[in-house]
């Protein structure tokens, strides 16, 4: 009887894997075309320059693909303003 629970200790925990996908500097080019051909992942972080020059329409047009197709395809999404965000 002990033994067999002494084996339950020993065996492994089984391992998770989390995927990231780190891009930056998309200056308006980021379009729904462009999220679909991205690589899968469980974490999406945008490090900076999404916009061109920082314009509130540029914006809100990032603030819509990170509402909807990209929250879609990535469950957790980190952004970081550049520069050219602010």
């Amino acid at each position: 009887m002990m033994g067999a629970a002494m084996k339950k200790k020993a065996e492994a925990p089984k391992r998770t894997t989390v995927r990231i996908l780190h891009i930056s500097d998309t200056h308006s080019l980021l379009t729904e075309e462009v999220i679909r051909k991205l690589p899968a992942a469980d974490i999406l972080i945008h490090t900076g320059d999404f916009t061109e020059s920082g314009k509130l329409k540029e914006v809100q047009e990032f603030n819509k693909l990170l509402s909807g197709p990209l929250k879609a395809k990535y469950p957790h999404r980190v952004v970081v303003a550049g520069n050219h965000d602010l």
